[in-house]
């Protein structure tokens, strides 16, 4: 179960393990704007299943995102449990449920059209969003196979906030932003995040992005 922060728990949102950006996405902004629908949201923990864990079924106070067959799982289809989700990912799913417009809120649906883009047709770039978090869930995987979701989950909802800031201002992102973003992130929160681990992840990034280039490179020479 969702681990004790010192916030009393209200509810909980559930997503899949090792998150990708859809699943991290539409939790976040339901964490963080569904109050008006739900006002115990707010001090919710993010839970990460398994496809087979038995703790599925909708309860009182508990939403599942990108998971689970409810109202922001867009794996369902008309006829399983009633929902028809057809051409939505669970992000667009939250944002119009909490009727967050793409004239009021257009950084987020921006947002919602890379997550769409990536999670219907595996659309991404070197250190991009979706590149990130790939090598985070590859980085915060026990020997066991079990991924420390929870820190890829805040790791990653820091890049996003970045995303979001930059498509508020106009700009492009910039991947030399995002490490630095990790560096600064992790310099902050030394006690979670040891300087090993921070240094695995860094030197993780870089030889990612270092391989990727010279694939990239002997392809045209």
């Amino acid at each position: 179960m969702p681990k004790k922060t010192g916030i009393i728990c209200t509810g909980i949102i559930c997503t899949h393990r090792s998150p990708d950006p859809d699943g991290l996405a539409g939790a976040k902004f339901l964490k963080e704007y569904g109050a008006n629908i739900y006002p115990w949201i707010t001090n919710a923990e993010i839970f990460f299943l398994q496809g087979d864990d038995p703790c599925l079924l909708p309860i009182e106070n508990v939403l599942h995102v990108d998971t689970g067959g409810g109202i922001f799982d867009h794996h369902t289809r008309s006829g399983n449990n009633g929902h028809n989700h057809f051409g939505d990912c669970a992000t667009t799913l939250v944002l119009k449920k909490l009727e967050l417009t793409p004239e009021e809120h257009p950084e987020l649906w921006e947002v919602a059209k890379y997550v769409t883009n990536n999670d219907f047709f595996g659309i991404t770039k070197p250190l991009d969003f979706a590149d990130l978090l790939k090598i985070l869930n590859k980085h915060y995987t026990a020997g066991d196979g079990e991924p420390e979701d929870q820190k890829v989950f805040q790791l990653g909802s820091m890049i996003l906030d970045t995303k979001i800031a930059l498509e508020k201002s106009g700009q492009e992102s910039d991947n030399a932003q995002a490490i630095e973003l990790i560096q600064k992130w992790a310099k902050a929160r030394s006690i979670q995040f040891d300087s090993v681990g921070t240094k695995k992840i860094l030197n993780g990034i870089r030889n990612h992005f270092q391989r990727k280039f010279e694939k990239d490179r002997t392809r045209f020479e």
